[in-house]
């Protein structure tokens, strides 16, 4: 029965976006994530394949924590928040797998899972949230999401939102 319940939860999920905080404009796939190892000027930082609604900035030298690169700072096509940086040229032959990528701080985007979900899926969905969040949701919410077609969860640091359509 578990196992039944895992594959209607995978039926269910949708894309997972990344958007600006400001304003929620899409800048980047979850699958577009190469590393969440990465360290921005304001704390964790991931790299990215590809980024897109965003404005790249003038090339400049920075000396980071892995040397010297060539970079340009990334903004938002919309409201203009600094996202991060693009790695135009790495100068050590160990970094040169940055180039062309994108360094978005985890402060600056949210995460957006598309849910499509039926009247018959509301303990598949629950239990997916309990499990992916580490939450737990009261009769109240259960009812909501039995009338729900889409939704749409937000995760940003430690909050977590759920948008019913």
């Amino acid at each position: 029965k578990i196992l039944e319940s895992c594959l209607k939860i995978l039926e269910l999920i949708g894309p997972r976006l990344y958007s600006c905080c400001n304003c929620r404009n899409h800048v980047s796939l979850h699958d577009d994530i190469i590393s969440k190892a990465f360290q921005g000027r304001n704390g964790r930082a991931f790299l990215f394949s590809h980024a897109m609604n965003i404005v790249i900035g003038p090339k400049e030298d920075r000396h980071l924590m892995t040397g010297l690169h060539t970079v340009a700072d990334i903004y938002c096509a919309d409201c203009h928040e600094v996202f991060g940086w693009k790695y135009e040229r790495a100068y050590e032959a160990t970094q040169k797998y940055k180039e062309g990528k994108f360094i978005l701080e985890k402060s600056k985007i949210v995460l957006y899972i598309l849910l499509n979900i039926g009247r018959d899926c509301t303990c598949i969905f629950a239990t997916l949230i309990s499990l992916y969040m580490d939450i737990s949701f009261n009769g109240l919410m259960c009812n909501l999401f039995k009338h729900a077609r889409k939704l749409i969860l937000c995760t940003t640091k430690k909050k977590f939102s759920v948008v019913v359509n």
